[in-house]
Order: C-alpha cells, then sequence, then structure tokens
C-alpha cells in the first residue's frame, strides 16, 4: 500500500517540478529543485524563486487528494504536511553509503509545521503564505490557525 502511495507521491512531484529528497518509513521529504541541484555559487545570491514555493503549495493539496483516496480497514489513511521556506544548506555525508543531506532552520522549521499539522492539515508558516501571494493571490487560499509555540521557534503564526 505504501509503495503505491509513494508510487504516485513521486508521478506528482515529478509532474510539480520538484524534488523528492527521501522518505524514510512513513516520512515522505520533498524540496525545491535547487535543492537538488550540484553547488552554483552564483545561484546562491539570487532570490528564492517564488514560484517554487507556490508549486510546492500546489504540490500540497494534490497529495493531501491522493492520501483521501486510500483507506486501510475501512479507516481513512491521513497526511500531515508542513512547509516552511528559505536558506538551506547541502553536503554529500558518508563514504560508503554516502547520502545527501538537506539541513538548516529551514529544514528544522518544516518538520515543525509536519508535527504541529493536524490528520489532513497543510500547516505553514508566514514567509510560505508571502511568496506564495506574491505570485499566486487567486487560485491557493490560506487561513490562519492562530498563534503556536514551537519548539525551537517560539511563538509564530501559522496557516
Amino acid at each position: 500500500l505504501l509503495d503505491n502511495i509513494f508510487e504516485k507521491f513521486d508521478d506528482a512531484v515529478e509532474r510539480h517540478g520538484m524534488h523528492k529528497y527521501q522518505h524514510v518509513a512513513d516520512w515522505y521529504i520533498i524540496t525545491c529543485p535547487r535543492a537538488a541541484r550540484p553547488f552554483d555559487e552564483s545561484e546562491q545570491c539570487k532570490p528564492y524563486p517564488s514560484e517554487y514555493v507556490a508549486s510546492l503549495a500546489r504540490l500540497a493539496n494534490e497529495l493531501r487528494d491522493i492520501t483521501r483516496t486510500y483507506k486501510v480497514e475501512e479507516h481513512q489513511l491521513n497526511l500531515k504536511i508542513g512547509i516552511h521556506c528559505g536558506d538551506a544548506a547541502g553536503a554529500v555525508i558518508g563514504i560508503h553509503r554516502a547520502f545527501y543531506c538537506v539541513y538548516g532552520d529551514t529544514t528544522n522549521t518544516a518538520a515543525r509545521m509536519c508535527k504541529y499539522a493536524e490528520p489532513n492539515q497543510i500547516l505553514c508558516t508566514q514567509e510560505v503564505v508571502e511568496q506564495v501571494k506574491s505570485v499566486d493571490k487567486n487560485s491557493i487560499s490560506f487561513k490562519s490557525c492562530g498563534e503556536k509555540s514551537i519548539k525551537g521557534k517560539g511563538i509564530m503564526e501559522v496557516f
């Protein structure tokens, strides 16, 4: 079942131009394409493309819709999605089992959004809302969930 779901997720990720970073157990982690490309110093100074964030938000909705089509023993599967945007670092770690690792505050904040999301909820930060609204004012809507105390971040308004 999980393989079937992840196969559909992989197809959706590809269609939206994002990058599947990894999946571990029931975690499925996606990054923007910039994080998947080799380091290019000239790219580092460019602003983060808002269209990536909008595409990620549209992808999140599609992944949630995919999950809603599955049941296990008459129980609906639930998906929790956390989105944050910003700078992240990446490096190949290890020798015998080399692994590309993405880390930093952006990665941690996205994981916190996922942790605090309710089942079938997409939870994101103010930064995501601002980035998406700068390129797509109409097709993606956000609703404030108020302020939450986020571990390692303090009080944040989440959407």
